[in-house]
């Protein structure tokens, strides 16, 4: 809403002022905008949707109803604590879909605008509450080294801490001999693992990050070639390497 002063010889015109009602020059009202990076704040944190210093978070922005092709229409701004701006890498999927990314330096409240077509899309800006910590849970590992191994070569999985937070990531390989193991940081907020175990039998391949376990323990046996998931006790602790992710 606008108002509108017409002035004549210093006098105010008839009908004037006038309020002006200035519509957008885009209906932003059925973009949709979802995602840890504009939701996690308030009573959200109780469900896992903490925003972390120094991790990256995203969130998705979906202008299907105003484009199915894509395009430079979606500006996005994050706005820190001190009244500096974080850099965000937007990722245009072509179909009307656009991913956003980035990550906070500073504690406190972020104001994340988002725009299409210059025009805020609804409930922009957003505030977002960012806090120090890791959440363990959010760490997944995946790979075919942590279903079956084969002696004397090597063993490959991934472990993804992007939006855990800061901590120490542990990795431990148990089981009858000794294995050679190589952890490569990606720099992307993931890591490559190689391990070779050198005699058959059950290793137990345990994760954790800021010293807590993350979901989902692996176990894995090897033995010509076969392989299956067990629960009997640990035989001896092999190795031990932290990395910070």
């Amino acid at each position: 809403m606008y108002t509108l002063l017409l002035r004549y010889g210093g006098k105010a015109a008839p009908g004037f002022p006038a309020a002006v009602m200035v519509d957008p020059a885009v209906d932003t009202s059925k973009v949709k905008v979802f995602g840890p990076g504009v939701e996690g704040q308030g009573a959200l944190w109780a469900i896992g949707l903490a925003v972390f210093r120094e991790a990256t978070t995203s969130f998705t922005v979906d202008a299907r109803p105003l484009t199915r092709r894509g395009g430079g229409h979606v500006a996005a701004e994050v706005r820190n604590p001190s009244g500096a701006l974080t850099d965000c890498q937007i990722t245009d999927n072509a179909t009307g879909i656009y991913n956003v990314d980035y990550t906070p330096f500073e504690n406190g409240v972020h104001s994340v605008r988002v725009l299409y077509d210059d025009t805020p899309v609804p409930k922009s800006p957003f505030q977002v509450a960012v806090t120090e910590g890791c959440d363990p849970g959010r760490v997944v590992a995946t790979g075919p080294g942590l279903q079956r191994a084969l002696t004397g070569k090597p063993n490959h999985f991934n472990i993804v801490t992007r939006g855990a937070g800061v901590g120490g990531l542990g990795i431990t390989v148990e089981g009858p001999s000794e294995s050679k193991m190589a952890c490569k940081d990606n720099k992307d907020g993931s890591c490559s693992v190689e391990y070779v175990p050198l005699t058959p039998g059950l290793y137990d391949v345990n994760i954790t990050y800021g010293g807590e376990h993350i979901p989902g323990e692996r176990r894995v046996t090897e033995m010509e070639r076969t392989w299956s998931f067990f629960n009997p006790p640990v035989t001896f602790r092999v190795h031990l390497t932290t990395f910070n992710v």
